[in-house]
C-alpha cells in the first residue's frame, strides 16, 4: 500500500491586542459552518492501524452523553452510583438503535457499551469511512488492548504506545516458573513471621494496631484475574449476595463465562495479595487485609477489556452479566495496567462521579520524563510510582509531566515499594514481582483504609487525595522540570504515610457550603461557574461546577475557606474566610461582573515565503472563532478580559498554538 505525504508549511502568527469595547458578555465571531454532511473526525492512530493491518478496532463515539452534573448534589456514595447508572443506561437505550441497524446490516462484529455511549467496531477503512458519516457519530478512535504495568513490558508514553500488544491470554502456570511480562518474577520468597517490608514501610500496620484494617470497604482489581480460592485471599472474597446463586454472582464478571475466577498470566493475583492478603497466620501482605475484595480480568481475558469491567464495577452483575446492582460497586478500583493510546478519560469520569477511586500504575517506562502511561495521566486518577528498599526511587518508574490541552502538570502522585515485593501467586504459594504495578495496590489498600477510618469519605474522591497527597512523606527530585520541588515529577507529593492518612481521616469532620453564582449586572443566575473552595491553612483547593440553574452544594471538610468563582465573560468573585463546622451547612452567594471585552486582531501568514494564509482561528475553551481574509491574512475577534490559548490553522501547514494575555 502506498503512503500520501505532504509536506507541512510553518505559520507565522501575529497577534496584536486593541481597543476594549466595554463590559459584557462576548457575541462571537463564527468560524465558517461546517456542513452536516461532512464526517466525524477520525484519530490518526486509526488510519495507522489500518495501514498496517487492513483493519482496526476502533470505538465509534456518540454524540449524544448522559448529563452527570446532578451528581454534584448528591451526597453518598450508593445515591451517586444509582444515578450515574441509570442515566447510563437510559441514554444508551434512547440513542443506540440507529447505528446498531447499520452495523447488523453490514454485519459487523461490534460490541455496545454505555459506559460511554459508544461503540466498539473491528473495521476496515471503507467501514470506518462510512461509520464517520453515519448522523449521530461525534468522532472515531483507536482501541488497543491494555497489559500490566511490569518491568519490560511497557510501550512507552499516553498517545504514543505503539508496539507490539500483550497476548491475549497467557497460560496459567504456578511458582517460580511463571513467565509475567518482561519476566518480572524473581525467586519465591520464603514464609516471614513477620508484616512484609513493603507494608511496614507505608505504615499500614500501624493502622491495624487501632483497629483500621479496612473493614466495611468493598476493592474491585481490574487486572489478569485472581485466584480467588489462595489462602491469603479467599476469606477476603467478598460473602456470597443474598438471593444469588453462587459466591461469584456479582463478584467476578468475565464476560458471562461461568465459573470460578482465575488468573490468565498470575499478574492479577500478586496486586491483590498486596492490597489485600493476610492467610491468617504468617503471610501478611497486604495493607488492608480485614476489606473484601472483587475482581474483572480485563487485562488478558479473551471475554473482557476495561470498559467492560468499568460497567462491571459500576453495576455489578450475576456471572451471565443480568441483574445488575450499583448498590453494590466497589469504594475503589486497581489498576495496574496501562492502554496504548486508547482514551479512557470520558469512562473514568464517569467511575469519579460515581464516587469510584480510580488507583493507577504511574508505568515502567523511566527513567525519562513525561514517561506516564495511560490513563495515568488525567487528574481523575491517583498514578503511582515505584520505589525500592532504601527510598531509591526505581530507575524504570515512569516520570512526568503531563501535558492536557496546552498546560502541564505534575504526575505521578504518590509514590510507593514496587521493587521486590513478596505477595500471593498462582498455585497458593508466594514469589516477588517488581514495577509500578506493585507499588500501586499500596494506595487502592490506603485507601480502602481511610474509609474504615472514616466512612463519611465513602465516595469523596477529591477528599480522599487530597489526605493522601497531603500526608504522604515528601521527597524532593529535579529530574523532571518543571515541577521540582513538592509535588515533583518523579515523587510526587511523595512517599504514601497510612499511618498520617488514617491519622487525618479520623479528626475529618463535614459540613455544607451552598449558595448561587449570580451575575452582578443583571441578578440572574450563571450556569455551570466554576467554584474553587480554598482551604486558607493549607492553600489546598477543592472545586466543583455550578448547575444548570447555577446553584451549587458542596460538603467541605471543616475549616476556613477562600471561595472564588469565575466563569467565561465573567470577572472572577471572591468571598473570603468562609467557616465549615461539622454538620452545618452555611450559605454563600457569589457575585461575578461581566469583564471588559476587548478586539483581538492579527495577521496568519506563512513562516518562508511571509504570504497571507487563509486560516481559522480558535480561542480554546470558549465560544469565540474566526476566520482571517485570504487576502491579506488578518482578522478580528472581540474576547473577553483574560488569559486564552489561541489555535491557529490552515489547510496544508502545520497548526500554531499561542498564548493571548
Amino acid at each position: 500500500m502506498e503512503s500520501s505525504f505532504w509536506r507541512m508549511n510553518n505559520l507565522l502568527v501575529i497577534v496584536a491586542m486593541l481597543a476594549s469595547l466595554g463590559a459584557g458578555l462576548v457575541q462571537p465571531a463564527q468560524a465558517a459552518a461546517v456542513a452536516s454532511s461532512d464526517p466525524a473526525p477520525i484519530q490518526p492512530d486509526v488510519h495507522v492501524a489500518l495501514e498496517r493491518k487492513g483493519e482496526a478496532e476502533v470505538l465509534v463515539i456518540l454524540e449524544t452523553q448522559a448529563s452527570l452534573s446532578a451528581t454534584i448534589d448528591m451526597a453518598t456514595k450508593r445515591e451517586k452510583g444509582t444515578f450515574v447508572y441509570q442515566e447510563l443506561v437510559n441514554t444508551a437505550r434512547r440513542s443506540q438503535a440507529p447505528l446498531a441497524a447499520f452495523l447488523d446490516a453490514r454485519g459487523a462484529t461490534y460490541h455496545a457499551y454505555w459506559i460511554v455511549n459508544m461503540f466498539r467496531v473491528t473495521a476496515d477503512a471503507a467501514l470506518v469511512e462510512a461509520l464517520a458519516r453515519q448522523p449521530g457519530v461525534a468522532r472515531i478512535e483507536i482501541y488497543n488492548p491494555p497489559y500490566p504495568d511490569v518491568e519490560g513490558h511497557d510501550l512507552g508514553p499516553y498517545g504514543q504506545e505503539q508496539g507490539p500488544q500483550a497476548p491475549a491470554v497467557e497460560p496459567e502456570v504456578q511458582g517460580a516458573s511463571i513467565p509475567g511480562y518482561g519476566h518480572e518474577f524473581g525467586p519465591l520468597g520464603a514464609s516471614l513471621d513477620a508484616v512484609e517490608w513493603n507494608i511496614a514501610r507505608v505504615h499500614a500496620d500501624s493502622a491495624w494496631e487501632i483497629g483500621i484494617d479496612g473493614s466495611g470497604v468493598v476493592i474491585g482489581n481490574l487486572d489478569t484475574g485472581v485466584q480467588w480460592d489462595h489462602p491469603a485471599l479467599v476469606n477476603q472474597y467478598r460473602p456470597q449476595i443474598a438471593g444469588a446463586a453462587s459466591r461469584h454472582d456479582y463478584n467476578w464478571y468475565n464476560g458471562g463465562m461461568a465459573g470460578a475466577p482465575t488468573d490468565y498470566n498470575g499478574h492479577g493475583t500478586h496486586t491483590m495479595g498486596t492490597i489485600i492478603g493476610d492467610d491468617g497466620g504468617e503471610n501478611q501482605i497486604g495493607v488492608a487485609p480485614g476489606a473484601q475484595w472483587i475482581a474483572c480480568p480485563g487485562v488478558g481475558s479473551p471475554y473482557v477489556g476495561p470498559f467492560e469491567c468499568f460497567e462491571f464495577f459500576l453495576a455489578p452483575t450475576r456471572l451471565d452479566g443480568t441483574d445488575p446492582r450499583p448498590d453494590l460497586a466497589p469504594h475503589v478500583i486497581s489498576n495496574s495496567w496501562s492502554g496504548a493510546g486508547t482514551n479512557y478519560q470520558a469512562a473514568i469520569q464517569v467511575l469519579y462521579a460515581a464516587g469510584i477511586f480510580f488507583s493507577k500504575s504511574a508505568g515502567n517506562t523511566g527513567p525519562g520524563c513525561s514517561t506516564v502511561t495511560n490513563p495515568g495521566q488525567w487528574p481523575e486518577v491517583t498514578a503511582v510510582a515505584n520505589f525500592m528498599q532504601g527510598d531509591a526511587i526505581a530507575s524504570s518508574s515512569s516520570r512526568g509531566p503531563v501535558t492536557i490541552g496546552y498546560d502541564q502538570y505534575v504526575k505521578p502522585d504518590l509514590a510507593a515499594p514496587g521493587t521486590s515485593i513478596r505477595s500471593s501467586i498462582p498455585g497458593s504459594i508466594y514469589g516477588t514481582m517488581s514495577g509500578t504495578s506493585m507499588a500501586c495496590p499500596h494506595v487502592t489498600g490506603a485507601v480502602a483504609l481511610l474509609i474504615n477510618a472514616n466512612p463519611e469519605l465513602a465516595g469523596k474522591i477529591d477528599v480522599l487525595q487530597m489526605i493522601l497527597k497531603q500526608t504522604a512523606e515528601p521527597k524532593i527530585s529535579a529530574q523532571c522540570t518543571p515541577f521540582v520541588d513538592v509535588p515533583n515529577n518523579v515523587w510526587g507529593w511523595g512517599i504514601l504515610n497510612v499511618e498520617a492518612a488514617v491519622g487525618m481521616a479520623q479528626k475529618m469532620t463535614f459540613g455544607g457550603l451552598d449558595g448561587a453564582v449570580i451575575d452582578g449586572a443583571t441578578s440572574l443566575p450563571i450556569p455551570g461557574a466554576e467554584l474553587i473552595f480554598e482551604d486558607t491553612a493549607t492553600n489546598w483547593q477543592l472545586a466543583m461546577l455550578a448547575d444548570a440553574n447555577g446553584d451549587y452544594w458542596r460538603e467541605l471538610p471543616g475549616g476556613t475557606y477562600d471561595l472564588k468563582g469565575q466563569a467565561y465573560g465573567y470577572l472572577p468573585g471572591m468571598a473570603a474566610g468562609v467557616v465549615i463546622s461539622a454538620g452545618v451547612t452555611v450559605t454563600q452567594d457569589i457575585v461575578l461582573l461581566p469583564a471588559p471585552v476587548w478586539n483581538v486582531s492579527g495577521q496568519v501568514t506563512e513562516e518562508d515565503s511571509g504570504d497571507p494564509l487563509a486560516a481559522s482561528i480558535t480561542f480554546v475553551d470558549t465560544p469565540v472563532a474566526a476566520n482571517t481574509d485570504p487576502a491579506t491574512g488578518v482578522y478580528t475577534a472581540a474576547v473577553p478580559q483574560g488569559t486564552w490559548w489561541v489555535r491557529v490553522e490552515s489547510p496544508g501547514h502545520a497548526s500554531e498554538v499561542v498564548q493571548v494575555v
